[in-house]
């Protein structure tokens, strides 16, 4: 019975964990929702347990982030529904990415065209027949096949 107990405290501890992580993503991606005005200013960078790590493009903002850290926390805090970060920790941007830009930078699209169906096939005599190489390569040119 102690065991159980053990294992379902761990478990809970990280579904809790889980739900954290959630919020977080949430605030990464409604950044300037939350800060307003001061969103382009300070541009998140994470967190390193209470602290929230932000990063600005010039020493400027830097130096404006520091004026501003209580609305910061304010509006973060409110956002996630507790008190979570008790600090801000601003930095230098330089080649880092912002975390409220990751999303955006995955969204890249690229064309693929496909290749002549009379080249697709020809390495059939090359593969050890039953094998999952051959399986994979002959749903390879059906699927090629079909869309020609």
């Amino acid at each position: 019975m102690r065991e159980l107990s053990k294992t379902l405290g761990a478990f809970l501890r990280q579904d809790l964990k889980a739900d954290e992580e959630f919020r977080l993503v949430g605030l990464w991606r409604n950044w300037d929702d939350i800060l307003g005005p001061l969103g382009p200013l300070a541009r998140p960078l994470g967190h390193r347990g209470s602290t929230l790590l932000v990063g600005a493009a010039t020493s400027l903002d830097l130096q404006e982030i520091t004026y501003y850290t209580p609305q910061i926390l304010t509006n973060v805090n409110a956002f996630l529904g507790q008190k979570f970060f008790d600090k801000v920790q601003a930095d230098l941007l330089m080649d880092r990415t912002s975390l409220d830009a990751v999303g955006s930078r995955l969204n890249v699209t690229r064309e693929f065209s496909t290749p002549d169906s009379g080249q697709v096939g020809n390495l059939k005599s090359h593969m050890e027949p039953g094998s999952a190489v051959d399986s994979c390569y002959q749903a390879y040119v059906r699927l090629v096949n079909k869309g020609k």
